[in-house]
């Protein structure tokens, strides 16, 4: 998020010497969250409390799309389904 900010693209210094270049920019990451972290560290500053509602957002929004779907194919699920539903977040 910091760096998208910043420099207009994703890098991370977690992958340094592991031979992909992925430290230097980086193509696969969670998106929409990293664009939601961005516009938020430009709206709010970069602050703690901006991270953690941005997640709890996004998991809530989760929980919800979670639910209609669950609710759309109720019939069709069985026990176990339910049991790897609830075990998903």
């Amino acid at each position: 998020m910091y760096w998208l900010n910043q420099e207009g693209f994703v890098k991370s210094r977690l992958f340094v010497d592991m031979g992909q270049d992925w430290e230097a920019r980086q193509y696969h990451y969670h998106k929409l969250f990293v664009i939601a972290g961005a516009l938020g560290i430009s709206v709010f500053g970069f602050e703690l409390t901006m991270f953690r509602w941005i997640s709890m957002v996004c998991f809530i929004v989760f929980i919800g799309l979670l639910w209609l779907f669950v609710k759309q194919h109720r019939e069709g699920l069985t026990s176990r389904d339910y049991f790897i539903v609830i075990t998903l977040p």
